[in-house]
């Protein structure tokens, strides 16, 4: 099976991804990392695994089984993580801001503080909660994104793979 689409499809998500990324560094580098906005950076790549996997599914003349869609959208998908993760951790948290850490630390650690007045959790458990935040690295937060993204990224491409595969056209014929 050719993957070329899926390969072209996955770059095109990934550079719109880091693009998307790299604007939401410059309004608010904060939420960089933290969510729901690192789950906005999915929505190019989203788009880019449901057309992609509608034109590799052209590619084979409309009859496409789920299988074949599932390894062309996982592919997309993996690609387009891969550069998004490289693009994060490797070069916008170690090269163009290594500060950055810090800066996630602090907006880290008053949500804990928000959410701990909001719920009323004990003391222990913000001290837990800080304790971890502090010892936070980039390469912590890079394996933690890895094994999200994976994830998430199996979970889109089962669900994007489920409404692009398509069988034969039976013809029913009424036969009275």
């Amino acid at each position: 099976m050719k993957l070329d689409i899926a390969l072209k499809y996955g770059v095109i998500g990934g550079l719109a991804s880091i693009i998307f990324q790299f604007i939401i560094y410059l309004i608010a580098p904060q939420v960089v990392s933290t969510n729901p906005w690192l789950f906005l950076v999915y929505v190019p790549i989203l788009f880019c695994m449901i057309f992609g996997g509608i034109t590799c599914r052209e590619q084979f003349n409309n009859i496409i089984s789920f299988n074949k869609a599932f390894i062309n959208t996982l592919t997309i998908a993996i690609v387009a993580v891969l550069m998004v993760n490289v693009f994060t951790y490797r070069i916008l948290m170690t090269i163009i801001n290594p500060g950055i850490i810090e800066l996630i630390k602090t907006h880290a650690l008053k949500l804990v503080n928000e959410v701990a007045d909001k719920r009323g959790l004990s003391d222990e458990t913000v001290a837990d909660a800080t304790k971890k935040i502090e010892n936070l690295t980039v390469n912590t937060l890079e394996t933690i994104a890895w094994s999200v993204s994976l994830t998430f990224s199996i979970l889109l491409s089962v669900i994007v793979s489920l409404f692009i595969k398509r069988g034969e056209q039976k013809t029913i014929i009424n036969q009275e």
